[in-house]
């Protein structure tokens, strides 16, 4: 096998992963574990608005208290020389947006350099390069065990995620009976 045969072959395989897994993967989250947890929104519907910082292996805050039913604007502000990613979701989410993740790395979409197609954000998450603040917005169902991370190779394992507090849902109507 010549090297022209060769490179043939991982161009075909590269286009099979973007072509076959990357739909895959993106659907994963939502086959596997459901999408209870909560929905994409309009920034209309948010009661409040939340930044969340990334720099190095950390997000600021750790912790947000939402309630059910509650609808949150995220504002996600990488002051990182590198890209980072924030998803919300469960574990197992999680796991499938590291999967997602690492096929953009391997096929060179994903670098330090934070070049990055925008196309690779869901409504659930978002990838942030060096330097740039996004917006998701999110509305929370029920108090489900979520959470947001960086799924970025490693980062996640390296302690790069955050805990959502669900708090007591507030009445609607104060009954005067």
């Amino acid at each position: 096998m010549n090297k022209k045969d060769i490179y043939r072959k991982t161009t075909r395989e590269k286009i099979l992963r973007h072509v076959v897994l990357l739909p895959l993967i993106c659907l994963a989250p939502y086959i596997v574990a459901g999408a209870d947890s909560g929905n994409a929104a309009d920034v209309v519907g948010a009661g409040r608005t939340v930044k969340i910082v990334m720099n190095g292996l950390e997000f600021e805050p750790k912790f947000v208290d939402v309630r059910a039913g509650e609808t949150i604007r995220f504002k996600i502000v990488n002051r990182d020389k590198i890209p980072h990613d924030f998803t919300i979701g469960t574990p197992a989410m999680q796991l499938a947006r590291r999967s997602f993740i690492r096929v953009l790395h391997d096929a060179d979409q994903l670098d330090s350099g934070g070049k990055m197609q925008e196309s690779h954000d869901h409504l659930n998450s978002v990838l942030v390069p060096p330097g740039v603040t996004k917006e998701l917005v999110w509305t929370f169902k029920w108090s489900q065990m979520i959470e947001f991370g960086c799924n970025v190779p490693l980062h996640y394992e390296g302690g790069m995620k955050g805990e959502f507090r669900f708090k007591k849902p507030i009445a609607m109507f104060d009954s005067t009976e």
